[in-house]
């Protein structure tokens, strides 16, 4: 029967392999877009907080909110992700399955269908095919989830949707940026809510050289104990970075258990600061914080407020 259609047992053997590799392949992908799918949900539904900053919001439950909608996201990225997966792989199995009989085409025609098929994938489609691509790397890798806070270049915020060529991201200032999947593969991206539940809140600050440092470092280390956003995971820790002309390089670093609680806890430690230098007069850059005002005072006053004059000279009176 075979013979009578023209296909030799060799190329029934091919045929026949390609198509139960192919129906492996699709079986395999089906399960991986179920199983991430689950993993995706459970870790959305275990998420206690879901904001980069915490802010007054006008949803009554922003937290429920964002949840349904990462949900809603997560059904809707795997729906697609499913229509791209199976005609991937169907029309992989179909050139598969057509190379032993493209010998039979003439070369004419043969060399017309695969320049149109290079130029439309190559120029045509070629953002929307490297963008496919990236997202089902992103989601293969499992690296960025629905829900995570992440700083992508200047961008700080809270990953909203993925979807099969773009990311989008809802900013510390409730704004969308809509990121393409492939900028998100190339780009170096922060992820602060993968594997560690703690984050380091970490500030930089200057003081002068003739300051106190036993001082600065006993106050600047009472700081985060006053913050409700502190968790005392540890005490905090203080650092001199470098020494300069221009003073001398602090770091002030204490645990939060969110995104959101570190960025609290580095204002609260900013204000903090500037108020025990207040008190207790610490100079920073060269500059003094009075305690009586809050005026800055440089210790070097320049002498620009001071015009010099010529003392005049009396005429001398004439000769009576």
């Amino acid at each position: 029967m075979l013979s009578d259609l023209g296909i030799r047992p060799a190329t029934a053997l091919y045929l026949g392999a390609i198509l139960i590799c192919g129906a492996l392949l699709l079986m395999r992908a089906l399960f991986w877009l179920r199983q991430t799918h689950a993993q995706r949900t459970e870790r959305l539904q275990k998420r206690r907080y879901l904001e980069a900053i915490n802010t007054a919001s006008p949803i009554d439950d922003p937290t429920a909110t964002a949840k349904a909608r990462g949900l809603e996201s997560i059904d809707k990225h795997t729906t697609v992700t499913r229509r791209v997966v199976i005609p991937l792989v169907i029309g992989l199995m179909a050139i598969l399955a057509a190379l032993p009989f493209l010998g039979e085409l003439p070369a004419a025609l043969l060399s017309v269908m695969v320049g149109a098929i290079t130029v439309f994938v190559g120029m045509a489609a070629r953002p929307t095919v490297e963008n496919a691509f990236a997202g089902l790397a992103l989601a293969w890798s499992k690296q960025i989830n629905i829900g995570d806070t992440v700083m992508l270049d200047e961008l700080y915020g809270t990953v909203e949707d993925i979807t099969v060529t773009h990311t989008t991201l809802r900013v510390w200032d409730w704004r969308r940026y809509v990121v393409p999947n492939s900028r998100m593969m190339q780009s170096n991206v922060i992820n602060y809510s993968l594997n560690d539940r703690y984050l380091w809140a970490c500030i930089e600050f200057w003081v002068s050289h003739d300051s106190d440092i036993e001082q600065v470092e006993r106050l600047a280390l009472q700081v985060p104990l006053g913050s409700p956003s502190f968790v005392d995971h540890e005490p905090p820790s203080f650092w001199l970075m470098d020494v300069k002309e221009t003073g001398i390089q602090c770091w002030l670093a204490a645990w939060a258990d969110t995104p959101s609680s570190a960025w609290n806890l580095k204002h609260d430690m900013r204000k903090a600061l500037l108020k025990a230098f207040r008190e207790h007069g610490i100079k920073t850059h060269g500059y003094r914080l009075e305690p009586d005002s809050a005026r800055l005072l440089s210790p070097h006053p320049q002498p620009s407020s001071m015009t010099s004059q010529r003392p005049q000279s009396e005429d001398p009176s004439p000769d009576a």
